[in-house]
């Protein structure tokens, strides 16, 4: 996963993303990383779902902020 794979994304899911990573609300993100596989990005997708499954949040924002 890289921010230049992530940067096909809307800013705007990629912010909701980013807030509810920051906020830890799960389901939020599942949800949301759902729609990213929905813009045609599904290695993006597999790559934060596996970020998200195993909580590493961290590693999410880091990615998210780039």
């Amino acid at each position: 996963m890289s921010a230049e794979r992530l940067g096909k994304v809307p800013l705007e899911l990629v912010e909701q993303l980013r807030n509810a990573t920051l906020s830890g609300n799960k389901n939020l993100m599942d949800n949301l990383i759902l729609k990213v596989g929905a813009t045609g990005q599904a290695g993006s997708t597999q790559a934060l779902q596996k970020l998200a499954d195993h909580y590493e949040y961290d590693a999410l924002i880091q990615l998210l902020e780039k």
